[in-house]
């Protein structure tokens, strides 16, 4: 009985192993949503590309957890929640803001999660078949009316500088700014490329120099390389992701640091 489980758990393996990559056939136009403090609703496209109908479920939580004790109200939801979508059709969904307070002096962020569930297959075919359902998520942003600046421009506010967290050099960047900014790629050339992240508002956030290569490999020591790099020019490149989805380019000097960990 040991050995025919086992050799069913391998066969099950084997076939996970050989299926092909999944790709979500519901696509969103946007790779963000941007909700304005003054508006009623947002709008978000759903397009499904399979040669199926499917059924979509959509929700809005919290893009970080709330405060301890804090309750977990989430004052967005979408309509409508659950939708099937026809082969080759599409649907608007509205993301509706709902009662609860909400910060006034700096964006909020949130996650719009769309999931994407296959019809049942052929009673012939149901012991042969795998039902996936995919989930697709992108930010979404409360953004208060008043805000100082704006949300084109606060990368440009990002303030660099090289530090030191545990003896280890980072490149560290200050956000002064209400506004959330993600940072695609710190651009250094040569296979030193940074991964980047996204920045809160009046945040702070490090990037540590031995982290793996945005695009080609370097060789080598990499930490090293990208810090003799940024100490020879002390300017960094980097692409932001604007607010429909695009990246723009931004340069920017960076402030020098001493060894003893100030922040």
């Amino acid at each position: 009985m040991r050995h025919a489980r086992i050799a069913a758990t391998a066969c099950v393996l084997h076939a996970l192993a050989c299926l092909p990559p999944a790709h979500a056939g519901v696509v969103l136009a946007n790779t963000r949503v941007v909700f304005h403090g003054d508006a009623r609703e947002a709008t978000v496209r759903l397009d499904n590309r399979h040669a199926h109908p499917v059924l979509v479920q959509a929700w809005v939580e919290h893009g970080s957890p709330p405060a301890r004790d804090a309750p977990m109200v989430v004052p967005f939801a979408p309509h409508p929640p659950l939708v099937r979508i026809e082969p080759g059709k599409g649907q608007a969904m509205r993301v509706h803001r709902l009662p609860g307070p909400l910060p006034a002096d700096r964006e909020t962020l949130f996650w719009l999660n769309v999931l994407d569930v296959p019809p049942d297959p052929p009673a012939s075919d149901a012991m042969s078949a795998m039902k996936i359902a995919l989930r697709t998520r992108v930010k979404l942003f409360y953004r208060p009316v008043g805000l100082a600046g704006t949300a084109a421009k606060a990368p440009a506010a990002l303030r660099w500088r090289l530090a030191f967290e545990g003896g280890a050099a980072v490149l560290r960047v200050d956000n002064p700014t209400p506004y959330h900014v993600s940072i695609a790629r710190i651009v250094l050339g040569d296979g030193l490329d940074l991964h980047g992240d996204m920045v809160a508002p009046f945040a702070t956030m490090d990037l540590r120099f031995d982290a793996p290569a945005a695009g080609a490999s370097a060789s080598g020591d990499l930490a090293g390389l990208r810090m003799a790099r940024l100490r020879a020019s002390m300017r960094i490149g980097f692409d932001a992701i604007n607010d429909v989805g695009g990246t723009d380019r931004f340069t920017s000097g960076i402030a020098p640091a001493s060894e003893d960990g100030a922040r």
